[in-house]
């Protein structure tokens, strides 16, 4: 891997966590549509933050998708398992 590959991960990775924490901030205004959008985008650039795929699966549960926020809800445990929260989540 060269070094602007390396550089394009890292800032790839990071942007993905920003606006992982903006979808969320999105969704706590009840703006369901925006934090649907920007959550799309950031698992686009980088699908590992566990946080994001927490963000996606309330997103899902609030429009009563119920087997996307599944997906996402175990995708969110397999990558941060230690989070009792979204076991707690999943098993609902």
């Amino acid at each position: 891997m060269s070094a602007a590959d390396e550089q394009d991960g890292t800032v790839s990775e990071r942007a993905s966590l920003i606006m992982g924490k903006a979808a969320r901030d999105l969704f706590r205004l009840d703006r369901l549509d925006l934090a649907r959008k920007v959550c799309g985008m950031a698992l686009a650039m980088d699908p590992r933050p566990a946080n994001c795929h927490s963000v996606m699966a309330s997103v899902h549960e609030a429009a009563r998708e119920w087997e996307q926020a599944i997906g996402h809800w175990r995708a969110a445990v397999a990558r941060a398992p230690d989070i009792p929260g979204r076991q707690f989540n999943l098993a609902l």
